[in-house]
């Protein structure tokens, strides 16, 4: 109570950070938006919640372990499991700044704790990712803990921790497929702290932890084997079929990570901090963000988000960079305590005017992938026998209409990438066919069945399909009042009719 007390100015700030941040993220609940892989992990924790034997299918192991489906599962207690999967993501994200405000409090005091909760509770890409249904934020929360108990034990060896670490590298294991890597960097980690002719005394100290997350990593991939025949997990983001960009991407847009991106130079401050004059648990926070921006930079397909796996340590080298300027600039002006509260309420004030910003961000986000629920429900009210539906975008059809069809037998086919193809299917099935197209579907590169001339609808006509549903929205708050058509359902009726 007495600690509470003596910095409950950082306390109120971060509640202040965490009321305006998390009460805009709270307010997209309900939105309509949903992103294919939302939507692959939603219809994963729906079908594990009603049968739990899905645990064995090759579908549910397909591109990565099954945690972050299991972490899901209570959402289904809502009415709308949707909300209820997103209310899930927030409560996790919640976690995480709890975790960051302990992490920085681990490697230098309350002040570093304060700067790393704000930084994340103000960060664009962080917030985003806590009303989606993805796994890039459970990431960040297991990686925290798991610094957390590094660093703890590192100063105490006590087994509480070794546990902790144990659990925390397992979690990362099972969460996702590029979790594997908390293996090699645990290992970075050992070989740093064993420098000096303890590398073999730490291994054997680490045994117990080691045998754990090797132990881990060797269940799930004879788990993936058993089930599927093959140890490997779709390595989409390997090949690069998506988002391919220089191995450099991270390093040009790390501004673009911060908000406001001036905040960069007090991010190399601090690593030029740590360097000089740093101590070993801030150079560990230093391996990590090299380590990390490293493994992420080798495959080809790269996407911001996939910078959760050192966001945090971003501001926590920021923040020793804020420490920094402190010890130099004012360690003979006043009292230590009431300039990091000045630097704290500039900071915090800096965040929120950039707040309208984030704002506009996550509004523009919320505008994407939309429509879908009007277009599952009229795929739900009109299933009927031997209905074939092909799909542009499956994922998100999938968990909107896969249900209804399933009690008559059916699943939903992916839309063909190939004219040959789609032509041969729709002459092949006999019974009533539904063609989804919709605007989202192959974003960078539009679906050839878009770009069909004289247009899709003359193509589908001349196979006998007729434009059964178009779903407009109007995006006011863009500036694009005007209607625009975003999916359209084809429909033909069985051949024999």
């Amino acid at each position: 109570m007495c600690v509470i007390k003596k910095n409950a100015f950082f306390y109120l700030l971060m509640a202040l950070g965490f009321i305006a941040t998390f009460g805009l993220s709270l307010g997209f609940l309900s939105s309509e938006s949903i992103w294919p892989d939302e939507a692959l992990y939603a219809t994963q924790a729906r079908k594990l919640a009603e049968d739990p034997s899905c645990l064995f299918s090759p579908e549910l192991l397909e591109y990565h372990p099954p945690l972050f489906p299991i972490l899901l599962m209570p959402g289904v207690l809502a009415q709308d499991d949707l909300i209820g999967f997103r209310i899930v993501t927030n409560f996790i994200s919640m976690l995480g700044l709890v975790a960051a405000f302990s992490l920085g409090r681990r490697v230098q005091g309350h002040f570093l704790g304060a700067f790393c909760f704000l930084g994340l509770a103000f960060n664009y890409i962080y917030l985003s990712q806590a009303g989606r249904i993805l796994i890039d934020n459970a990431l960040s929360v297991f990686l925290m803990i798991f610094m957390w108990a590094w660093l703890s034990l590192k100063e105490t060896n006590r087994p509480v921790f070794k546990v902790g670490l144990a659990l925390s590298a397992a979690g990362l294991i099972l969460l996702k497929s590029s979790g594997i890597l908390i293996i090699p960097f645990l290992f970075v980690l050992m070989m740093w702290e064993g420098r000096g002719g303890r590398i073999p005394t730490l291994f054997r100290q680490m045994r117990g932890v080691l045998a754990v997350v090797l132990m881990t990593a060797g269940l799930t991939l004879g788990w993936r084997y058993l089930v599927s025949g093959s140890i490997f997990f779709n390595l989409s983001a390997l090949r690069g079929l998506h988002n391919v960009e220089p191995w450099w991407y991270f390093v040009v847009y790390l501004p673009s990570l911060f908000n406001p991106s001036f905040l960069v130079w007090i991010f190399l401050l601090g690593a030029m901090a740590i360097l000089w004059k740093g101590d070993d648990r801030s150079r560990s926070i230093l391996i990590w963000f090299l380590f990390m921006l490293t493994a992420i930079s080798l495959p080809p397909e790269k996407n911001l988000r996939y910078s959760a796996l050192f966001l945090p340590a971003l501001f926590l080298i920021s923040g020793k960079g804020l420490l920094f300027i402190r010890e130099q600039v004012f360690r003979r002006r006043g009292n230590p305590k009431t300039t990091e509260t000045v630097i704290l309420i500039l900071v915090l004030l800096v965040f929120m005017l950039d707040f309208p910003k984030i704002q506009m961000y996550l509004i523009d986000r919320e505008t994407t992938f939309i429509g879908f629920p009007e277009a599952g429900q009229w795929i739900n009210n009109h299933v009927e026998d031997d209905l074939l539906v092909m799909s542009g975008s499956k994922r998100i059809m999938d968990f909107f209409s896969g249900k209804a069809l399933k009690r008559h037998g059916k699943d939903l086919v992916e839309l063909p990438d190939s004219p040959s193809v789609f032509a041969e299917m729709v002459r092949a099935h006999r019974g009533p066919c539904v063609v989804e197209i919709d605007f989202w579907q192959n974003v960078k590169k539009k679906h050839w069945l878009l770009r069909t001339r004289p247009s899709p609808e003359a193509y589908l006509d001349g196979m006998g399909f007729q434009l059964a549903k178009v779903v407009v929205r109007r995006f006011p708050q863009l500036g694009r009042p005007e209607p625009k058509p975003l999916i359209w359902l084809f429909y033909r009726p069985a051949l024999d009719q």
